[in-house]
């Protein structure tokens, strides 16, 4: 579960690597205006370190909100998860200041996930509800 949140974390917040792992699936009202996404190796592979790198910038200061993270094995949903922004990171404390934003999430990906297609889609909403981002991703794991 941690690896994908890695992928987009997005903590919120996050995430241009590649169009075939990711494509953001917000518009311009979005909140984050992601500029740059590296992932890598694209894609992950199992039993080995996942880098993201992230940058972007918000155009409001976040104090409060919410991850929604939906991951899928094939057809099969395997993941469903809602998160406070807040309190689900340590290193990104609220309130997240307006302006330029950048993360980097390092993980092992697990050598027991199977070799399979994943896909997903994290959504981060404000302390209003409003829309922080959206970042689908779909990919196969080596």
């Amino acid at each position: 579960m941690r690896i994908i949140l890695a992928l987009l974390v997005l903590v919120a917040l996050v995430l241009a690597a590649r169009a075939d792992i990711w494509s953001n699936c917000g518009d311009e009202n979005d909140h984050l205006h992601i500029e740059q996404v590296i992932i890598s190796p694209n894609p992950p592979k199992r039993g080995e370190l996942l880098v993201v790198n992230a940058s972007g910038t918000l155009d409001e200061t976040v104090t409060g909100g919410s991850i929604a993270l939906t991951v899928y094995m094939g057809k099969i949903k395997i993941l469903e998860k809602k998160m406070d922004i807040c309190s689900m990171d340590k290193s990104v404390p609220c309130p997240i200041a307006a302006g330029p934003y950048k993360i980097d999430v390092a993980e092992t990906v697990p050598k027991s996930l199977p070799r399979a297609e994943y896909k997903g889609k994290v959504i981060a909403t404000d302390q209003d509800n409003e829309q922080i981002g959206c970042i689908a991703f779909d990919f196969k794991l080596q």
